[in-house]
């Protein structure tokens, strides 16, 4: 299921919310193969994460956000070509714990 798509000029960025992947595609709708493989990436976040959001920044690094397990907030940060920008959180990716969220969840009856 695609989640988002943005358009810029000369290319297109989807995120997907079923894993956490990207794809980029060029202004004729086929994958755009300057960008992670083939045109795609899959960033593993080890938990079932999907993806949600992109952003182009200012500077051509893509972030994009999503969900691990659900309850917890997932960042990963791209060079402009697809790779993780290890200058961001660790390896490229941030993950926020929303434990009172699981909490709060647990707590609840039906």
């Amino acid at each position: 299921m695609v989640s988002l798509i943005l358009r810029l000029p000369g290319t297109t960025l989807t995120a997907c919310s079923i894993v956490f992947a990207l794809a980029r595609c060029t202004e004729n709708g086929s994958l755009d193969p300057s960008f992670g493989r083939g045109g795609k990436l899959l960033t593993d976040f080890h938990a079932g994460a999907r993806a949600v959001a992109v952003v182009v920044a200012p500077n051509g690094k893509i972030v994009a956000a999503g969900t691990v397990r659900a309850e917890d907030f997932a960042l990963a940060r791209y060079r402009s070509g697809g790779r993780l920008d290890g200058r961001f959180g660790r390896g490229g990716k941030v993950v926020t714990d929303f434990e009172l969220l699981r909490r709060m969840r647990g707590s609840q009856t039906p």
